[in-house]
C-alpha cells in the first residue's frame, strides 16, 4: 500500500480546504485521473492521481481543512511505476469554477449617473509573498482557552467559515497582528467627463502617486526590517462577488493606455466571477485599490495586506456648494480618499505626499 499526501500546489501555500471529491473508498482509478478538488489561496485547484490502484482509504472529508504534506489517500494496490509516498512536485492543475455563479462584480463608482461598466469593487485581500511570508507562519491551534465560554443561558450556534470567507479571517487576521496602520483622509474636487470610467482614473492616478512617491508602492519585511519598492505597479484590485472578495492583480498598470486597461479589467472581472482566477491572477500586487463607495460610505480605514504598505480606498462621490468667484458659489462633485499605511515602513510625509499626488491627477 502507498499514501498519497497533499502536495506542495506551490507558492508557499500551507493548506487546502477540500471542496469535492471525485472517487470513493473501493473505486479502481487510473494514473492522472481527477481525485479530488480543493481551494486554497481562493482558486479551486484540480489534483489528479499520482498513480494507478484501488482507493483503500480516504483521509478527510469534503469541506476539511488539510495541511500540506498530510494523508490524502491510501492506494492498496500500486502502478508497475513506482511512486514516492511524498511526491515533491505539485500535481498538474487547472483552476476551474466552483458552482455557476449568477453575482456580477459589484456596483458602480457610486455617482448615481456612472454607467453599468464599471461594476466592481470593493473590500479587502490577502496578498502575503512567500518569500516574505514564511517568517510568520504560525501553527493554528484550536486551543479551548483561546476564548470564554458562552454564559449557560446562552446559546451561540454558529456556522465554520470556509472557502473567501476563511481565507479573509485569515488575512486580517495577520493584517491585524503585523501591520502599524495609520489612515489619513481627504476630498477631492472632480470635473470627469461623463466618458471618462472612475476606475481607470484611480488606476491612472495610483501609478502617478506611486512616481511621485515611491515608499508606498513596496512591500516590507518586518523580521527582516527591510523593504523592497517597487518601479512597476501592480495592482490589487478589490472585487466583490457573490462567492465572496476577489482581489486580483491587475499588472504592470502604468504601462497600459485605455484601450489595454479595459481590456484587462474586463477580464479579470470575468475571471473572479466565475471562480477561474489562477493563483498568479491572486499574487504580486506592490498596492491595492478598493472602492467601497460604490456600495456606501464616505470614508473607512482599510486594512493593508503584508507585505504590502499601502491600500488607497474611494468612497461615494457627492456634491456640495463651493466658493466660485464668478457667481459666489457653484455646485461641485467631491470624491473621499482614505489611504492607509503601515507606519512601520511608510513616514507620515511620505503618505501625505502620495495622496497629495492622487489628488492632484484626479482634480485634472
Amino acid at each position: 500500500m502507498t499514501i498519497f499526501y497533499l502536495p506542495d500546489l506551490g507558492e508557499g501555500l500551507s493548506e487546502a480546504e477540500i471542496v469535492e471529491w471525485h472517487v470513493a473508498e473501493g473505486d479502481a482509478v487510473a494514473r492522472e485521473q481527477l481525485l479530488l478538488s480543493v481551494e486554497t489561496a481562493k482558486a479551486i485547484v484540480e489534483i489528479p492521481a499520482p498513480q494507478s490502484g484501488r482507493i483503500a482509504k480516504l483521509f478527510a472529508a469534503a469541506g476539511c481543512v488539510v495541511p500540506t504534506g498530510s494523508p490524502l489517500v491510501e492506494f492498496a494496490e500500486e502502478a508497475n511505476s513506482a511512486t514516492p509516498a511524498k511526491p515533491q512536485e505539485a500535481p498538474h492543475t487547472q483552476e476551474v469554477p466552483r458552482q455557476q455563479d449568477q453575482g456580477s462584480v459589484v456596483g458602480t463608482m457610486p455617482s448615481q449617473t456612472q454607467e453599468s461598466s464599471d461594476n466592481f469593487i470593493i473590500g479587502r485581500h490577502r496578498h502575503t509573498e512567500a518569500r516574505l511570508q514564511q517568517h510568520s507562519q504560525l501553527p493554528r491551534q484550536r486551543a479551548q482557552t483561546a476564548a470564554p465560554a458562552p454564559a449557560a443561558t446562552e446559546q451561540f450556534e454558529g456556522e465554520a467559515l470556509h472557502g473567501l470567507r476563511r481565507h479573509m479571517a485569515d488575512a486580517m487576521t495577520e493584517s491585524h497582528r503585523e501591520v502599524a496602520l495609520v489612515t489619513i483622509f481627504e476630498e477631492v474636487i472632480i470635473d470627469w467627463k461623463d466618458e471618462e470610467r472612475p476606475l481607470h482614473r484611480l488606476i491612472r492616478a495610483l501609478c502617478h502617486a506611486a512616481t511621485a512617491e515611491p515608499a508606498l508602492n513596496a512591500w516590507y519585511d518586518g523580521a527582516r526590517k527591510e523593504r523592497q519598492l517597487h518601479e512597476a505597479v501592480h495592482i490589487g484590485i478589490a472585487m466583490d462577488t457573490k462567492a465572496g472578495l476577489m482581489v486580483p492583480t491587475l499588472r504592470n498598470a502604468q504601462k497600459l493606455d485605455e484601450a489595454g486597461l479595459n481590456r484587462r479589467i474586463q477580464k479579470l472581472k470575468v475571471a473572479a466571477v466565475k471562480r477561474s482566477l489562477a493563483l498568479s491572477d491572486m499574487q504580486g500586487a506592490t498596492i491595492t485599490l478598493s472602492l467601497h463607495g460604490s456600495i456606501g460610505g464616505r470614508f473607512a480605514t482599510p486594512l493593508v495586506s503584508p507585505p504590502q504598505v499601502a491600500i488607497l480606498a474611494a468612497g461615494t462621490i457627492f456634491e456640495q456648494l463651493a466658493p466660485d468667484k464668478k457667481h459666489g458659489f457653484k455646485k461641485v462633485r467631491v470624491l473621499p480618499l482614505s489611504l492607509s499605511f503601515d507606519h512601520r515602513a511608510v513616514t507620515g510625509g511620505e503618505a501625505a505626499r502620495f495622496l497629495k499626488a492622487v489628488m492632484g491627477d484626479l482634480g485634472e
